[in-house]
């Protein structure tokens, strides 16, 4: 990118600063992918978008798309998955129905370091939902159940997420 911006003599237009009439990019490469995960992040969150549509049957008909490995895709949506990373590193699930979001894997507590559950459980299902650690109404957690099955510090964390309601789905 930055060889074939230097051969048309974009790139130093591109990067001078708006006084010097140029557009006042400093970090070219940080501002392209931010701009191709805000695009991923599009897709992610509008599943109803005709895109989102089409890449899932495509792409990923079996898995999600910030969970899948290795995918043999057009070369243009390449660097748009590549930005996966930061979409990881930025985001965490809000609760609702508690049918989406996995208890041992997904990113879905508040604490500042690490938004998952860091105890690891033996003879636990891994794809174990929240909503198995909420009451039967699904409105609020089940202290005791949370209490019984977690340390101090993890069940502080989990009781202290805020539930969306009942009958609203996990984002």
């Amino acid at each position: 990118m930055e060889s074939l911006g230097k051969s048309i003599g974009l790139l130093e237009e591109v990067c001078r600063s708006k006084g010097g009439r140029g557009l006042g990019f400093k970090h070219l490469k940080a501002f392209n992918q931010a701009m191709l995960a805000k695009q991923l992040w599009r897709v992610l969150t509008r599943p109803e978008c005709l895109l989102s549509q089409v890449l899932k049957q495509r792409y990923f008909p079996n898995s999600d798309l910030l969970q899948q490995k290795s995918v043999h895709m057009h070369p243009t949506l390449v660097s748009m998955f590549e930005t996966r990373g930061l979409i990881i590193a930025g985001s965490r699930w809000s609760v609702g129905d508690g049918l989406t979001v996995r208890v041992l894997e997904d990113w879905w507590l508040l604490r500042p370091r690490s938004f998952r559950i860091m105890t690891s459980f033996i003879g636990w299902r891994r794809n174990a939902t929240v909503r198995s650690i909420m009451t039967e109404d699904g409105v609020v957690w089940d202290a005791n159940l949370v209490r019984a099955l977690f340390p101090q510090e993890e069940a502080d964390c989990i009781l202290a997420v805020p539930i969306r309601g009942q009958g609203t789905a996990d984002r």
